[in-house]
């Protein structure tokens, strides 16, 4: 921080309260003590609404039988990443990637250096979590044997697996940790229209099972494991369609627990299917800083028949959607193509004048 109140990248923000936000080193029941660089990210992403958009690009981190991501870790990050590079002259500001059913341990390696040498590079980075079935061993569109009360519980069905699963992504997370690293952590993502066991077609309306779950893994991993160095972002998907935007509100796991939101949002040729409007209100009463967690073409056109991952997507409407409709969206994700769809930036129209548009932040714009 240099004494005219600018923030220097690396360097603790000063104190300052954000409505909606956590307050620098304010503890929440437990011991958690709020990380220094994690505030000031977080600040950094508050401050972006209305003025400012991260942009983002995701890559495939690998899974339990690489038929849906037929690429290793390594290409889908040169493709995404370094591709978009080379086509735009500029990174994305943020990048993420993710903890799947079924990874090796050198995909993992491979997933965590990147994330450690573009945040040294100036760049922000997240992690989505799939957790596999922990019950059964399958993945995480398995949904036999479910108890989430008893997961979370010592000796109920499923723990022991559970708290392993746990300590071994407590253990990457650390590694990011002792890298300096700040991490924005999306854990069972979309609980209001995935087919995940963690999501709305089990929980039908038992909204705090959810609620238990996410708020047993927070405390594991800042209390108990001293994970300090996470943004935990709670993201369902932006689906408003009576019970499942329902479920979506319903299930947000509290202020405590959450630092930011986030909708997964894919777009038409124009719009976001079904209107996203419903979904974005409710998502902004929260009081956190809101994020497109996911986005990209949808699977149809406005004809409601005809693909649209075929890189005909004009990667304009994220940004013109932003502008005009909402605008408190602070960064946006876009997922990564894989297995003949195209969804990602590179391989979609226009990224050149996405990349260029004044309202867009890519790395070397990043100034927390």
């Amino acid at each position: 921080m240099s004494d005219t109140g600018i923030l220097i990248p690396g360097v603790y923000a000063p104190s300052m309260t954000i409505p909606g936000v956590y307050a620098p080193n304010m503890t929440i029941p437990g011991v958690f003590e709020v990380h220094p660089m994690r505030d000031a990210v977080l600040a950094y992403i508050a401050s972006l609404a209305e003025t400012k958009v991260l942009l983002g690009q995701r890559f495939y981190s690998g899974d339990s039988d690489h038929t849906y991501f037929p690429i290793p870790v390594t290409s889908s990050y040169v493709m995404e990443i370094d591709g978009l590079y080379a086509l735009t002259g500029k990174y994305p500001a943020l990048i993420g990637s993710g903890f799947e059913y079924g990874q090796t341990s050198a995909e993992v390696t491979a997933m965590l250096d990147y994330l450690i040498a573009y945040w040294n590079d100036g760049g922000l980075v997240t992690l989505d979590f799939f957790p596999g079935n922990p019950w059964t061993g399958g993945g995480c569109d398995d949904r036999t044997g479910l108890n989430l009360t008893a997961l979370i519980t010592p000796g109920g069905s499923g723990n022991a697996a559970w708290m392993t699963y746990l300590s071994s992504i407590a253990d990457s997370l650390d590694i990011l940790k002792a890298a300096g690293v700040v991490v924005i952590w999306r854990p069972f993502m979309e609980v209001n229209s995935s087919g995940s066991w963690w999501a709305l077609l089990y929980l039908d309306t038992n909204y705090a099972e959810y609620v238990a779950l996410w708020r047993h893994m927070h405390d594991y991993f800042t209390v108990t494991r001293g994970l300090d160095n996470l943004l935990w972002l709670y993201a369902p998907a932006a689906e408003p369609i009576g019970r499942q935007l329902t479920t979506g509100r319903s299930c947000y796991p509290g202020d405590g627990y959450v630092d930011l939101v986030g909708l997964s949002a894919y777009i038409t040729e124009t719009i976001l299917p079904r209107s996203e409007g419903d979904s974005y209100t409710p998502m902004l009463a929260l009081g956190k800083p809101l994020i497109f967690s996911e986005t990209g073409p949808t699977h149809y056109k406005l004809d409601g028949v005809t693909t649209q991952r075929d890189g005909t997507f004009d990667n304009r409407n994220i940004i013109n959607l932003i502008k005009n409709s909402y605008p408190k969206i602070a960064a946006f994700m876009s997922w990564n193509s894989t297995g003949g769809y195209k969804m990602s930036i590179r391989t979609d129209a226009n990224a050149q004048a996405l990349v260029d548009d004044p309202m867009i932040i890519t790395r070397d714009e990043v100034d927390w």
